[in-house]
Protein backbone atom coordinates (compact mmCIF):
# COMPACT_ATOMS: atom_id res chain seq x y z
CA UNK A 1 0.00 0.00 0.00
CA UNK A 2 1.13 3.53 -0.35
CA UNK A 3 0.85 4.93 2.57
CA UNK A 4 -0.13 2.01 4.56
CA UNK A 5 -3.65 3.00 5.08
CA UNK A 6 -6.15 0.77 3.13
CA UNK A 7 -9.59 1.45 3.34
CA UNK A 8 -11.30 5.29 3.49
CA UNK A 9 -15.13 4.65 4.23
CA UNK A 10 -16.88 6.98 2.81
CA UNK A 11 -20.40 7.69 4.70
CA UNK A 12 -23.28 10.11 3.20
CA UNK A 13 -25.84 11.27 6.09
CA UNK A 14 -28.62 13.49 5.57
CA UNK A 15 -31.47 13.18 8.17
CA UNK A 16 -30.08 10.31 9.96
CA UNK A 17 -30.14 11.06 13.56
CA UNK A 18 -31.96 7.56 13.80
CA UNK A 19 -29.59 5.50 12.23
CA UNK A 20 -25.65 7.35 11.64
CA UNK A 21 -24.44 5.75 14.99
CA UNK A 22 -25.07 2.31 14.61
CA UNK A 23 -23.71 2.55 11.23
CA UNK A 24 -20.32 4.02 12.76
CA UNK A 25 -20.88 1.35 15.41
CA UNK A 26 -20.65 -1.52 12.98
CA UNK A 27 -17.90 0.17 11.58
CA UNK A 28 -15.85 0.65 14.40
CA UNK A 29 -16.28 -3.04 15.62
CA UNK A 30 -14.22 -4.67 12.15
CA UNK A 31 -11.88 -6.92 12.83
CA UNK A 32 -9.55 -5.22 10.53
CA UNK A 33 -8.41 -1.42 11.95
CA UNK A 34 -6.55 -0.46 9.09
CA UNK A 35 -9.27 1.90 8.39
CA UNK A 36 -10.51 5.71 7.95
CA UNK A 37 -14.20 7.19 8.33
CA UNK A 38 -15.08 10.33 6.31
CA UNK A 39 -18.49 11.17 7.30
CA UNK A 40 -20.57 13.95 5.07
CA UNK A 41 -23.52 15.64 6.57
CA UNK A 42 -24.93 16.49 3.52
CA UNK A 43 -27.11 19.63 5.28
CA UNK A 44 -29.09 17.45 8.14
CA UNK A 45 -31.71 19.39 9.82
CA UNK A 46 -32.21 17.16 12.61
CA UNK A 47 -29.44 15.98 14.94
CA UNK A 48 -27.26 13.92 12.75
CA UNK A 49 -24.34 16.42 13.36
CA UNK A 50 -24.64 16.19 17.09
CA UNK A 51 -24.98 12.67 16.82
CA UNK A 52 -21.73 12.21 14.98
CA UNK A 53 -19.75 14.55 17.06
CA UNK A 54 -21.32 12.92 20.14
CA UNK A 55 -20.01 9.14 19.14
CA UNK A 56 -16.87 10.31 18.09
CA UNK A 57 -16.04 11.96 21.39
CA UNK A 58 -17.63 8.76 22.71
CA UNK A 59 -15.27 6.56 20.59
CA UNK A 60 -11.41 8.69 21.13
CA UNK A 61 -9.44 5.53 19.38
CA UNK A 62 -11.19 6.01 15.95
CA UNK A 63 -9.82 7.54 12.86
CA UNK A 64 -13.16 9.69 11.74
CA UNK A 65 -13.10 12.56 9.69
CA UNK A 66 -16.21 14.92 10.07
CA UNK A 67 -17.68 17.11 7.20
CA UNK A 68 -20.05 19.64 7.08
CA UNK A 69 -21.57 20.71 3.92
CA UNK A 70 -24.72 22.34 2.66
CA UNK A 71 -27.24 20.13 1.21
CA UNK A 72 -26.48 19.45 -2.30
CA UNK A 73 -27.91 15.75 -2.69
CA UNK A 74 -26.02 12.05 -2.07
CA UNK A 75 -23.89 12.02 -5.40
CA UNK A 76 -22.09 15.71 -3.68
CA UNK A 77 -21.33 14.40 -0.55
CA UNK A 78 -19.76 10.99 -1.68
CA UNK A 79 -17.70 13.37 -3.65
CA UNK A 80 -16.87 15.46 -0.59
CA UNK A 81 -15.98 12.40 1.44
CA UNK A 82 -13.36 10.39 -1.83
CA UNK A 83 -11.59 13.83 -1.94
CA UNK A 84 -11.23 14.19 1.60
CA UNK A 85 -10.02 10.34 2.14
CA UNK A 86 -6.43 9.20 1.81
CA UNK A 87 -6.61 5.57 2.02
CA UNK A 88 -5.93 3.41 -0.97
CA UNK A 89 -9.50 1.91 -1.23
CA UNK A 90 -12.90 3.49 -0.74
CA UNK A 91 -15.59 1.52 0.97
CA UNK A 92 -18.47 3.01 0.45
CA UNK A 93 -21.52 2.66 3.66
CA UNK A 94 -24.68 4.52 3.34
CA UNK A 95 -25.90 6.08 6.82
CA UNK A 96 -28.54 3.64 7.00
CA UNK A 97 -26.75 -0.07 6.17
CA UNK A 98 -24.88 -1.56 8.72
CA UNK A 99 -21.82 -4.06 7.92
CA UNK A 100 -20.90 -7.50 9.78
CA UNK A 101 -17.61 -7.20 11.93
CA UNK A 102 -15.77 -9.26 9.24
CA UNK A 103 -16.59 -6.93 6.47
CA UNK A 104 -13.27 -5.33 5.60
CA UNK A 105 -11.47 -8.08 7.10
CA UNK A 106 -12.99 -10.20 4.09
CA UNK A 107 -12.13 -7.94 1.25
CA UNK A 108 -8.95 -7.34 2.17
CA UNK A 109 -8.35 -11.08 2.18
CA UNK A 110 -10.20 -11.01 -1.20
CA UNK A 111 -8.40 -8.15 -2.70
CA UNK A 112 -4.80 -10.19 -1.20
CA UNK A 113 -5.91 -12.99 -3.33
CA UNK A 114 -6.95 -11.20 -6.91
CA UNK A 115 -4.82 -8.36 -7.00
CA UNK A 116 -6.17 -7.41 -10.07
CA UNK A 117 -9.30 -6.28 -8.42
CA UNK A 118 -9.64 -2.72 -9.13
CA UNK A 119 -13.52 -3.19 -7.75
CA UNK A 120 -14.99 -6.05 -4.93
CA UNK A 121 -18.92 -6.06 -4.14
CA UNK A 122 -20.21 -8.52 -1.55
CA UNK A 123 -23.53 -9.95 -1.45
CA UNK A 124 -26.11 -8.16 1.44
CA UNK A 125 -29.22 -9.46 3.57
CA UNK A 126 -31.88 -7.22 2.86
CA UNK A 127 -34.15 -6.08 6.00
CA UNK A 128 -37.13 -4.05 5.82
CA UNK A 129 -37.96 -1.94 8.57
CA UNK A 130 -40.02 -4.26 10.33
CA UNK A 131 -37.51 -7.06 9.67
CA UNK A 132 -40.50 -9.40 8.24
CA UNK A 133 -39.29 -11.63 5.10
CA UNK A 134 -35.32 -10.47 4.89
CA UNK A 135 -33.76 -11.79 1.73
CA UNK A 136 -30.59 -12.08 0.07
CA UNK A 137 -29.22 -9.88 -2.26
CA UNK A 138 -26.61 -11.53 -4.95
CA UNK A 139 -24.14 -9.17 -6.74
CA UNK A 140 -22.75 -9.66 -9.81
CA UNK A 141 -22.77 -11.74 -12.20
CA UNK A 142 -21.46 -8.90 -14.98
CA UNK A 143 -18.60 -7.41 -15.51
CA UNK A 144 -18.24 -5.37 -18.67
CA UNK A 145 -19.69 -2.35 -19.26
CA UNK A 146 -22.15 -3.23 -22.10
CA UNK A 147 -23.71 -5.75 -19.57
CA UNK A 148 -24.19 -2.78 -17.44
CA UNK A 149 -25.84 -1.03 -20.17
CA UNK A 150 -28.10 -3.68 -22.06
CA UNK A 151 -28.80 -5.78 -18.80
CA UNK A 152 -28.82 -4.33 -15.51
CA UNK A 153 -26.70 -2.57 -12.73
CA UNK A 154 -25.36 -5.51 -10.41
CA UNK A 155 -23.16 -3.76 -7.83
CA UNK A 156 -24.79 -3.07 -4.33
CA UNK A 157 -23.14 0.53 -3.47
CA UNK A 158 -23.13 -0.20 0.16
CA UNK A 159 -21.34 -3.92 -0.60
CA UNK A 160 -18.70 -1.64 -3.00
CA UNK A 161 -14.98 -1.47 -2.66
CA UNK A 162 -13.26 0.79 -5.20
CA UNK A 163 -9.56 1.71 -5.53
CA UNK A 164 -9.24 5.45 -4.82
CA UNK A 165 -7.54 5.97 -8.17
CA UNK A 166 -10.21 4.74 -10.11
CA UNK A 167 -12.50 6.73 -8.62
CA UNK A 168 -10.70 9.90 -8.93
CA UNK A 169 -9.74 9.21 -12.81
CA UNK A 170 -13.30 8.45 -13.24
CA UNK A 171 -14.21 11.99 -12.22
CA UNK A 172 -16.25 10.57 -9.28
CA UNK A 173 -20.19 10.56 -8.60
CA UNK A 174 -22.27 12.77 -11.47
CA UNK A 175 -23.60 16.15 -9.45
CA UNK A 176 -26.13 15.96 -12.75
CA UNK A 177 -29.41 17.04 -10.64
CA UNK A 178 -31.45 14.26 -13.57
CA UNK A 179 -29.01 11.34 -11.71
CA UNK A 180 -29.04 12.67 -7.65
CA UNK A 181 -30.46 10.21 -5.11
CA UNK A 182 -31.58 8.05 -8.40
CA UNK A 183 -29.52 6.29 -10.38
CA UNK A 184 -25.45 8.28 -9.47
CA UNK A 185 -23.79 5.02 -8.73
CA UNK A 186 -25.08 3.13 -11.71
CA UNK A 187 -23.56 5.89 -14.06
CA UNK A 188 -20.24 5.68 -11.85
CA UNK A 189 -19.78 2.03 -12.46
CA UNK A 190 -20.27 1.96 -16.42
CA UNK A 191 -17.91 5.17 -16.46
CA UNK A 192 -15.51 3.09 -14.32
CA UNK A 193 -15.71 0.07 -16.49
CA UNK A 194 -15.30 2.16 -19.47
CA UNK A 195 -11.66 3.06 -18.08
CA UNK A 196 -10.88 -0.28 -17.93
CA UNK A 197 -11.93 -0.53 -13.93
CA UNK A 198 -11.84 -4.42 -13.19
CA UNK A 199 -15.00 -5.97 -11.20
CA UNK A 200 -14.63 -8.80 -8.88
CA UNK A 201 -17.44 -10.38 -6.86
CA UNK A 202 -17.24 -12.00 -3.36
CA UNK A 203 -20.03 -13.87 -2.50
CA UNK A 204 -20.73 -13.58 1.19
CA UNK A 205 -23.13 -11.59 2.84
CA UNK A 206 -20.68 -8.77 4.25
CA UNK A 207 -23.25 -6.15 5.26
CA UNK A 208 -26.79 -5.09 5.67
CA UNK A 209 -29.43 -2.94 3.05
CA UNK A 210 -32.26 -1.57 5.11
CA UNK A 211 -35.11 -0.89 2.98
CA UNK A 212 -37.76 1.42 4.78
CA UNK A 213 -41.26 0.95 4.46
CA UNK A 214 -42.05 4.57 2.15
CA UNK A 215 -38.77 5.29 0.72
CA UNK A 216 -39.08 3.00 -2.23
CA UNK A 217 -42.58 3.51 -2.99
CA UNK A 218 -42.51 7.55 -3.26
CA UNK A 219 -38.78 7.38 -5.02
CA UNK A 220 -40.14 5.01 -7.55
CA UNK A 221 -40.47 7.44 -10.32
CA UNK A 222 -37.37 9.45 -9.53
CA UNK A 223 -35.41 6.41 -9.36
CA UNK A 224 -36.60 5.18 -12.27
CA UNK A 225 -36.30 8.26 -14.23
CA UNK A 226 -32.93 8.82 -13.23
CA UNK A 227 -32.04 5.24 -14.27
CA UNK A 228 -33.53 6.15 -18.17
CA UNK A 229 -31.55 8.92 -18.56
CA UNK A 230 -28.31 6.95 -17.56
CA UNK A 231 -29.23 4.11 -20.04
CA UNK A 232 -30.24 7.29 -22.73
CA UNK A 233 -26.81 9.38 -22.12
CA UNK A 234 -24.50 6.35 -22.13
CA UNK A 235 -26.20 4.41 -25.34
CA UNK A 236 -26.16 7.91 -27.15
CA UNK A 237 -22.09 7.18 -26.69
CA UNK A 238 -22.51 3.62 -27.72
CA UNK A 239 -20.36 2.51 -30.86
CA UNK A 240 -21.82 0.69 -33.22
CA UNK A 241 -25.24 1.81 -33.50
CA UNK A 242 -26.65 -0.87 -35.34
CA UNK A 243 -30.33 -1.74 -35.46
CA UNK A 244 -29.61 -5.00 -33.24
CA UNK A 245 -28.14 -2.57 -30.33
CA UNK A 246 -31.09 0.35 -30.75
CA UNK A 247 -33.68 -3.17 -30.67
CA UNK A 248 -31.71 -4.30 -27.04
CA UNK A 249 -31.80 -0.98 -25.72
CA UNK A 250 -35.55 -0.56 -26.65
CA UNK A 251 -36.31 -4.12 -24.83
CA UNK A 252 -33.76 -2.75 -21.99
CA UNK A 253 -35.90 0.16 -21.35
CA UNK A 254 -38.78 -1.43 -21.29
CA UNK A 255 -37.68 -3.60 -18.23
CA UNK A 256 -36.91 -1.09 -16.71
CA UNK A 257 -40.18 0.96 -17.12
CA UNK A 258 -42.16 -2.34 -16.51
CA UNK A 259 -40.39 -2.60 -13.08
CA UNK A 260 -41.02 1.17 -12.19
CA UNK A 261 -45.06 0.68 -12.87
CA UNK A 262 -45.04 -2.98 -10.78
CA UNK A 263 -44.13 -1.24 -8.11
CA UNK A 264 -45.81 1.80 -8.27
CA UNK A 265 -49.21 -0.55 -8.77
CA UNK A 266 -48.45 -2.77 -5.83
CA UNK A 267 -48.13 0.29 -3.48
CA UNK A 268 -51.58 1.38 -4.79
CA UNK A 269 -50.36 4.21 -7.12
CA UNK A 270 -52.28 2.29 -9.70
CA UNK A 271 -52.78 5.45 -12.36
CA UNK A 272 -48.92 6.15 -11.88
CA UNK A 273 -48.09 2.52 -12.56
CA UNK A 274 -50.21 2.27 -15.89
CA UNK A 275 -48.48 5.48 -17.37
CA UNK A 276 -45.59 3.78 -16.89
CA UNK A 277 -47.14 0.21 -18.76
CA UNK A 278 -48.25 2.17 -21.59
CA UNK A 279 -44.18 3.63 -22.00
CA UNK A 280 -43.27 0.20 -21.51
CA UNK A 281 -45.83 -1.35 -24.02
CA UNK A 282 -44.33 1.50 -26.11
CA UNK A 283 -40.89 -0.09 -26.39
CA UNK A 284 -41.75 -3.49 -26.52
CA UNK A 285 -44.99 -4.25 -27.49
CA UNK A 286 -44.53 -7.97 -27.58
CA UNK A 287 -44.23 -8.11 -23.10
CA UNK A 288 -46.49 -11.16 -21.92
CA UNK A 289 -46.00 -9.04 -18.89
CA UNK A 290 -46.84 -5.80 -19.76
CA UNK A 291 -49.72 -6.73 -21.13
CA UNK A 292 -50.84 -8.37 -18.24
CA UNK A 293 -50.11 -5.77 -15.68
CA UNK A 294 -51.59 -3.20 -18.32
CA UNK A 295 -55.03 -4.90 -18.20
CA UNK A 296 -54.68 -5.91 -14.29
CA UNK A 297 -54.39 -2.03 -13.92
CA UNK A 298 -57.15 -1.57 -16.30
CA UNK A 299 -59.64 -3.11 -14.06
CA UNK A 300 -58.45 -1.40 -10.80
CA UNK A 301 -58.55 1.94 -12.48
CA UNK A 302 -62.23 1.24 -13.88
CA UNK A 303 -63.85 -0.20 -10.68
Amino acid sequence: MKNGLCFSVVIPAYNAETFICKALDSVSRQTFNNYEIVVIDDGSTDNTANNIIKWSHEHPGVNLHFVKQENRGVACARNAGIKKSIGNYVAFLDADDIWMPNKLKNVQIFLDQHPSADLVCHDEWAETKDKINPYRINSGPYVKYRDFLFKRNCLLTSATVVKRDNLLNAGGFSEDMKLVDGAEDYDLWMRLLKNGCRIKYLHEILSIYRIHGNGLTSKTEKYYNAGLHVLNSHFHEWRPKTFYYFCVMKLRRATMLRGAAKILIKSGKTSNGYKYLIKSLIENPFSWKAWAYFFGALKIINK
